[in-house]
């Protein structure tokens, strides 16, 4: 029979075919009938799983306990030794891996605006005419193409790119944005201060006159619109 003595169960098994060699015994030796002998054993094996648990247990505190002594025994012969030699023993520290591998962070390159002006002007001969417009134009061309890899230089490009949208609009406007807003009832379009004669043409909005005024204003007042309110 093979028994575990690593569990209760095992514990158990050990005293029930301890119990049934009890019964051979009772019949051979001391010439107890077998249904005596029977009875006795059926008896005992009621108390066979609570015999194992305290047997179990017994055994497990004995092993501690002797796991401890040893234990206790080590440290007083390491302390022993100290004492006599005064030596103290090095003692072996594991060593954890320190990942050292570097992280490679992108630097951040800033705008270079006169690079970038560069650019546009080498490509400026595509148009025949070069004025405010057509350098804006280009220059929108120009930052489709331009490459950023952080957003305060995509930032500073838009920044750009608005002033040149804003002085095209003023090519053709006369005024600023915001001009142009301020005095909505100028007939001319004009930033100039307004006159009593002037009053008499109103318009809902700038978008309503540069439809009146023309394509161009209409254009320049779109192109403006769109960049200063790109995401």
């Amino acid at each position: 029979m093979d028994l575990d003595f690593t569990s209760e169960k095992g514990y158990q098994k050990f005293i029930i075919a301890i119990i049934g060699m009890a019964g051979t015994v009772l019949v051979a030796i001391f010439g107890i009938s077998p249904d005596k002998s029977n009875a006795i054993i059926s008896a005992a094996t009621i108390f066979a799983p609570m015999i194992a648990t305290g047997l179990y247990y017994i055994v497990n505190q004995v092993a501690a306990a002797g796991k401890a002594k040893a234990e206790i025994a080590k440290i007083e012969a390491t302390a022993s030794a100290i004492v006599k030699t005064g030596v103290i023993p090095e003692v072996k520290v594991e060593e954890k891996q320190v990942n050292t591998e570097k992280v490679m962070v992108p630097v951040a390159i800033p705008f270079d605006e006169l690079a970038f002006m560069a650019e546009v002007n080498k490509t400026i001969t595509r148009y025949s005419v070069v004025n405010a417009s057509t350098i804006f134009y280009n220059a929108e061309q120009v930052f489709r193409d331009w490459s950023f890899n952080n957003d305060q230089a995509l930032k500073d490009a838009k920044a750009l790119l608005l002033r040149l949208a804003g002085a095209a609009f003023k090519g053709i406007w006369g005024a600023s944005y915001q001009d142009a807003w301020t005095y909505l009832n100028d007939p001319l379009g004009r930033g100039a201060p307004k006159s009593t004669a002037q009053l008499i043409c109103t318009y809902p909005d700038l978008k309503y006159k540069a439809q009146q005024l023309g394509t161009g204003f209409y254009t320049a007042l779109l192109d403006y619109e769109r960049i200063a309110f790109i995401q």
